[in-house]
């Protein structure tokens, strides 16, 4: 009767280590990001106020100023990290401005609109 290896072989002991190091990373990301999610949602809120705040500056609709642009922006931004703009309304929004910069900038019109639906979710 031949000898046999008792125990896992070196490829399957390497497997599981990496898996497990895979795991661990997941789950120390997943911490993280729980930890750090208000900071992480404020940062991406900023990023996409500014962005389109800018776009829109470019091309001011009829009526309305830098001033007014920049209030609108900062007052949504306010209201999203305090919690008063629900699912629904951002996402709205974000299918707005990411249709609206499909083609990498936004019109005098489509920022009337957009203005326009920001300061209805602000009220």
């Amino acid at each position: 009767m031949p000898d046999q290896k008792k125990g896992m072989s070196k490829g399957c002991m390497i497997a599981l280590i990496i898996g497990l190091v895979i795991l661990f990373i997941v789950v120390a990301l997943s911490i993280i990001c729980y930890v750090y999610r208000d900071e992480l949602k404020g940062a991406v809120m900023e990023r996409m106020t500014e962005t389109v705040a800018a776009e829109i500056k470019t091309n001011l609709p009829e009526g309305v100023t830098i001033e007014d642009v920049d209030r609108i922006m900062e007052d949504f931004k306010e209201a999203y990290l305090a919690n008063r703009v629900d699912a629904e309304e951002l996402n709205d929004v974000s299918t707005m401005v990411s249709s609206m910069m499909s083609d990498k900038k936004i019109d005098k019109e489509e920022g009337k609109k957009l203005l326009d639906k920001l300061r209805k979710i602000i009220e």
